[in-house]
């Protein structure tokens, strides 16, 4: 980063480390580029925690096994208090953040989610164009009988120089 060392009290992070294939390198960063005593926000989510009230969950297994081969970090929660740790950062706490949709409509975040991840899962081969249609279909039907139920969980980790 182009930042001077030790220049800034916060840093914040939202759903990017996920996305990173060499986390220490960037937590070793941010700790350099915070004053002693600053404070580090990170948002990350573990889709490993999804809840989902579907007609097939082995399709539903395999629709977000296949985003966790497309990100480098992809259960990144569990482990990253204990990377936290060992880059020298003291106070960490976590909360949980849960989202949580029991209708599926547009303008939750599930629902443009859902269709993105079946799509990559549709895309990397995992599933068939059918299989995402009638998986799409049967979200749909849900939420259509008052039925649709998703939750995931993001954490909120906060740590101090």
């Amino acid at each position: 980063m182009p930042v001077d060392d030790q220049t800034l009290d916060a840093v914040s992070c939202t759903q990017v480390l996920l996305y990173v294939k060499d986390v220490p390198n960037v937590l070793a960063e941010m700790r350099r580029i915070l004053k002693p005593g600053g404070r580090l926000v990170i948002v990350e989510t573990d889709w490993r925690g999804v809840v989902l009230n579907n007609a097939d969950d082995s399709l539903t297994n395999k629709i977000f096994s296949a985003w966790d081969n497309s990100v480098p970090s992809p259960n990144l929660p569990v482990h990253l208090k204990p990377l936290l740790q060992k880059h020298g950062f003291s106070k960490i706490k976590v909360d949980p953040i849960p989202i949580l949709n029991t209708e599926y409509s547009p303008s939750n975040f599930s629902h443009s989610m859902l269709k993105w991840i079946s799509k990559n899962a549709q895309n990397q081969g995992m599933i068939n164009k059918e299989q995402r249609s009638n998986w799409l279909e049967d979200l749909q039907n849900r939420g259509q009988s008052d039925s649709f139920f998703f939750c995931v969980n993001r954490f909120l980790f906060t740590a101090y120089l």
